[in-house]
């Protein structure tokens, strides 16, 4: 999507600045309304990571103010695998609340099929006539798209 604010390079985490700075590149943008009616989404390494972060002292690291009034979540759904060493992911914070998903009237079509073969992702072949078992084929038409792409920012090449 263009006009996203974009940090890249981010790579393993030591401290809250870049996100903090992902938050003023989205309050630079006229963003309205309260630091808190933000989200932050990470896969849950780059969580497991900025949880683990520690001061000089081995005490847990304070999460910067506009950081810490975030709502954070996690998700499988950002993959881990990313970038030229295939270990990056991304973040994203911005206001979700002018994220728009559209579907096509029609809604989720769903087919269950009685023949047929297919191969899951370990490499075994399934047969449903021979095994007994049925194949449901499901698939829908939509489209995403985002209002204000300056009230989000993507964060990249995190290697956390």
């Amino acid at each position: 999507m263009s006009g996203i604010n974009e940090i890249s390079s981010v790579g393993t985490p030591t401290d809250y600045s870049k996100f903090s700075l992902a938050v003023g590149d989205i309050m630079g943008a006229n963003y309205p309304g309260e630091v808190s009616n933000l989200s932050w989404i990470n896969a849950p390494r780059t969580d497991d990571t900025l949880d683990g972060l520690t001061d000089t002292t081995g005490q847990p690291l304070a999460m910067t103010p506009r950081v810490a009034q975030l709502q954070r979540y996690s998700t499988t759904s950002l993959p881990t695998n990313e970038g030229s060493g295939t270990d990056e992911s991304v973040s994203i914070i911005g206001d979700f609340s002018q994220l728009i998903l559209g579907l096509r009237t029609s809604g989720i079509v769903i087919r269950v099929l009685d023949a047929g073969t297919v191969t899951d992702g370990s490499g075994t072949a399934i047969n449903a006539n021979t095994q007994l078992m049925r194949h449901v084929v499901a698939y829908l038409r939509a489209d995403v798209a985002v209002t204000r792409p300056s009230w989000f920012t993507e964060l990249s090449g995190i290697t956390a």
